[in-house]
């Protein structure tokens, strides 16, 4: 008898969730009385029901952990959204089909293997590891070069690609630009795929 504590209002199935939306309730319910002191029995109950040093500190310390974790999805999405963004512009200028297009696949995937190496020393100019990794294995990676390349459907695809290489790996081609390529290196290739249909 003397051991069960529980108000003879509560149920003997009350649940901490169910108790912590009663004194919540209850510091809300206060709001209406007129008298500061009520006011400040219920919130003291409540807290009491609660625990409510220790707990409200873990609620401002989560509240400002999901704030932080909201903070740093917003800085992502927006410097995702500025990569895009310019990566878009990259692909503006250098994303053409030549003219006239290849004759024929074959020809194409031929001119983008011999072109391959090029786009690697140019898109991945300060990563020694990339090249090394390209380079060691040159064929086979070649090899796979050229077995994607006789996937597509248009000859103009490989002739487009084959353009965005010469134009990423001249000379006077800025090096920030080569640096945002080398985040995301298939997007040149895929909006040729887009442009030409493939």
């Amino acid at each position: 008898m003397g051991s069960d504590r529980r108000p003879r209002w509560a149920p003997p199935g009350l649940t901490g969730g169910l108790a912590a939306g009663l004194a919540l309730a209850l510091v809300a319910g206060s709001a209406c009385k007129d008298s500061d002191g009520e006011r400040e029995d219920l919130q003291a109950a409540a807290g009491a029901m609660l625990g409510s040093d220790k707990q409200g500190e873990l609620s401002e310390q989560e509240a400002e952990a999901r704030a932080e974790r909201q903070r740093r999805f917003q800085a992502r999405k927006q410097s995702e959204a500025e990569r895009d963004a310019a990566l878009a512009a990259i692909a503006a200028e250098v994303v053409r089909v030549p003219e006239p297009p290849p004759k024929d696949l074959a020809t194409a995937c031929d001119a983008l293997v011999d072109s391959y190496a090029d786009w690697m020393r140019a898109i991945y100019f300060d990563d020694d590891r990339a090249q090394l990794e390209f380079f060691d294995s040159k064929k086979k990676n070649l090899g796979e070069v050229r077995g994607s390349c006789a996937k597509l459907s248009h000859p103009a695809t490989a002739g487009c690609m084959v353009a965005v290489i010469e134009a990423v790996s001249a000379e006077d081609y800025p090096e920030d630009k080569r640096k945002l390529i080398q985040a995301q290196p298939d997007a040149l290739f895929k909006a040729c795929a887009a442009k030409t249909g493939d």
